[in-house]
């Protein structure tokens, strides 16, 4: 007596079954595109291999007879790749599940997902608004520090403008003081220069 197949084998197949051959015609019409690949493959696509070879002193193969064998090759390597690609990826599995998907969501065609009806700038706003707003509060930082750089030499600024200052009032009080002195040793110099002749006449004067 042959066992029966359990319910969840009942409702997997009943969900899965009716989509095999749509995937199967999926896989096959994929195989007959790579197949197609390399129709237009021509001798003229070869040419410049030719020209390599002429210039080198070899002797170059007949491309047209070269065609044939290459689209034969090239085919190979692509389907090879293909299988690959549908064996490593479980891409059977996945297009039944979609197949799935599109009949379980079927009744949801043609409706509007976007409910609430805004432009994708709308809908992107507030997270844009928050990159903005994380933006200034950078600049602001930036701002900060360098606002704090440059009073520290502002500071730096005034002080060495007051130390400029008070030497230039110190060389203001030093040239007062010189031309005071100057103008004092010009107004004795004359009873000065009398003082010396006096002394000097004094001096070369025979005593009586």
């Amino acid at each position: 007596m042959e066992a029966k197949p359990r319910k969840t084998e009942v409702v997997v197949d009943a969900m899965f079954g009716p989509h095999q051959e749509t995937v199967a015609q999926i896989k096959q019409a994929y195989e007959d595109a790579t197949k197609t690949i390399f129709d237009d493959l021509s001798a003229d696509d070869l040419s410049a291999f030719v020209n390599i070879q002429k210039e080198n002193g070899d002797a170059y193969a007949d491309t047209e007879a070269l065609v044939p064998k290459l689209r034969e090759k090239m085919t190979a390597i692509m389907m090879k790749m293909h299988l690959g690609f549908f064996h490593s990826n479980d891409i059977e599995n996945k297009l039944l599940a979609l197949e799935v998907l599109k009949d379980k969501f079927a009744g949801q065609e043609g409706k509007k997902w976007n409910v609430n009806e805004m432009t994708p700038e709308e809908l992107t706003r507030p997270l844009r608004i928050q990159l903005m707003d994380s933006s200034i509060r950078y600049l602001e930082r930036k701002i900060e520090t360098q606002q704090q750089k440059l009073q520290i030499a502002l500071e730096k600024s005034k002080a060495n403008r007051e130390r400029l200052q008070n030497i230039q009032n110190e060389r203001v009080k030093l040239n007062a003081i010189m031309e005071q002195q100057l103008a004092e040793f010009k107004e004795i110099k004359p009873q000065i220069l009398d003082m010396q002749k006096s002394l000097i006449d004094s001096i070369s004067r025979p005593d009586c």
